[in-house]
């Protein structure tokens, strides 16, 4: 089976010692310099964004539902009476390790909303 047709291409301008090295890594691979440069193009890692499939909306919501659900549990505790410990506020208790994402917990002073 014929591979697809392909007709846009892509460049960029580089230097000698550049060129030298992008040859090198092709033919290293045994290809040739054209499909080496296609391949690590294509096998680049994509970053989070429009393109990728990831939407940072929904990613922003779930870090704030985390958040909402952190809130609200160390409410009704204090709602109900129950002492909360100043260390469960702090960032290296082991309620924050179920929350991995989070870089700092609400109480830190120095936590920021990005």
């Amino acid at each position: 089976m014929k591979p697809p047709l392909r007709t846009k291409s892509v460049g960029t301008k580089v230097s000698e010692a550049e060129f030298a090295l992008l040859e090198e890594r092709a033919r290293g691979a045994g290809m040739r310099l054209a499909e080496w440069v296609r391949e690590a193009l294509l096998a680049a890692p994509v970053e989070l964004g429009a393109s990728s499939g990831v939407d940072s909306g929904e990613v922003a919501l779930g870090e704030i539902l985390a958040l909402r659900s952190l809130l609200l549990n160390l409410h009704f505790r204090s709602a109900k009476g129950e002492p909360v410990a100043e260390m469960e506020t702090e960032p290296g208790h082991q309620i924050w390790h179920k929350f991995p994402d989070v870089a700092c917990p609400v109480f830190c002073t120095s936590w920021i909303v990005v």
